[in-house]
């Protein structure tokens, strides 16, 4: 029997999603300058517990702890290549961070046999910027990036920290990501926003992807459907991106419909859940009375797997809103079904953690949170009016 989406389901635009609630009739701007964009990644492990003693030579690991200023993540990889003279492929991080911003992130650099030659202490505090050569074949991305914004922008990157270890630093292999953002508001902030923050404190956000996902003007999604249609052929690195761009719009769309239906923070019959903020996801268990009432208070989240080919094939007298949405794209769901990807498992909410605001000057906010990894600060500042990117 032929299937068909549910009716009521929609499909939006990458960039216009529905949320939760009316935004506030404020006006503000973001991003003027990097200063109002702070990130501090923070680890999933202790580095401090590493044995470091001059006599420990299996460690040939060195992580380094870099604040960087427009700049973005893979200019500090070139950096590092040509610093320590090693392969890209030597070099890891656990995730990638905004350009304009001050971000603070690690990376690994493997240098095995150098340990008892190179002095971390020295490192500490050294403008890595000062010593590279922009014009240098491996800082290429860096020379577009300045040529960009010739004399407009101020480029920093120092290392803060540095540290043996005896393993690379994986992708993800962070808990959290504190956030210091400045809202530069158009107008005084008002009642409604101030409300709006407790709202956000205490009932969280829909943990849509940010559209960097999707690549300027949504060109990742574009490539994707491309490369699916066998338009186009894509190297590994470039599949791995548009395979996640993809899941990613898919995910949203699943959100979306669930913030139409105000069921984003409720759980359903096929739903995962997540409790404290962790990376483990077990399955709802409707017999399980209290699970709800934990959610309500903030303590767990509902989630949702990432693209599953088993949704695509069920009937109407079953449909879930995952099976409509992806007989709705059939470009992406049925490109994304050929493939093979690990299993992931996203919450459908983040609750922001330690949220706190001060207003300066009766019409900037500056706001302080803290977010799991794989949420995005400007999915939550959405929430809080018209906000005004100028990156």
């Amino acid at each position: 029997m032929k299937t068909t989406a549910n009716s009521s389901t929609k499909i939006f635009p990458y960039n216009e999603l529905p949320l939760p609630w009316k935004p506030p009739d404020w006006s503000a701007q973001f991003k003027t300058c990097a200063e109002d964009f702070v990130v501090d990644e923070k680890l999933s492990f202790n580095l401090d517990e590493v044995d470091n003693s001059a006599e420990n030579n299996s460690y040939e690991h060195l992580y380094v702890r870099i604040e960087k200023k427009n700049l973005n993540t893979l200019a500090i990889v070139s950096f590092l290549t040509d610093y320590f003279q090693v392969a890209t492929e030597d070099i890891h991080f656990a995730g990638l961070k905004d350009k304009h911003a001050i971000t603070r992130q690690w990376f690994s650099i493997r240098l095995p046999g150098q340990k008892r030659k190179i002095d971390t202490a020295l490192l500490k505090n050294f403008n890595l910027y000062r010593y590279v050569n922009p014009c240098s074949r491996h800082n290429s991305s860096l020379k577009t990036q300045l040529l960009s914004h010739p004399g407009q922008i101020k480029v920093e990157c120092k290392i803060l920290e540095a540290i043996w270890h005896s393993v690379a630093l994986k992708r993800g292999a962070i808990s959290e990501n504190q956030f210091s953002i400045v809202l530069r508001g158009l107008g005084a902030v008002n009642a409604e926003v101030l409300a709006m923050m407790q709202q956000l404190k205490h009932s969280g956000f829909a943990n849509y992807y940010g559209l960097q996902r999707f690549g300027h003007n949504g060109r990742n999604l574009q490539n994707a459907r491309s490369w699916f249609n066998g338009d186009i052929q894509v190297d590994k690195p470039q599949q791995s991106l548009l395979i996640s761009s993809a899941r990613s719009f898919l995910f949203n769309q699943i959100l979306a419909n669930r913030v139409l239906d105000n069921c984003w923070n409720v759980l359903k019959p096929a739903d995962y859940v997540q409790c404290n903020r962790g990376q483990r996801f077990f399955k709802f268990d409707q017999s399980d009375a209290d699970i709800q009432s934990k959610i309500d208070l903030g303590e767990c989240n509902p989630a949702v797997a990432l693209f599953r080919r088993e949704e695509i094939g069920k009937g109407n007298d079953n449909a879930t809103i995952a099976s409509s949405v992806y007989k709705l794209t059939p470009e992406l769901s049925n490109g994304l079904a050929k493939l093979s990807f690990n299993h992931r498992v996203r919450p459908l909410r983040v609750m922001p953690g330690n949220f706190s605001w001060t207003i300066e000057h009766q019409q900037n906010l500056l706001l302080k949170f803290s977010l799991p990894s794989g949420s995005y600060a400007t999915t939550l500042i959405q929430q809080l009016g018209d906000i005004q990117h100028r990156y």
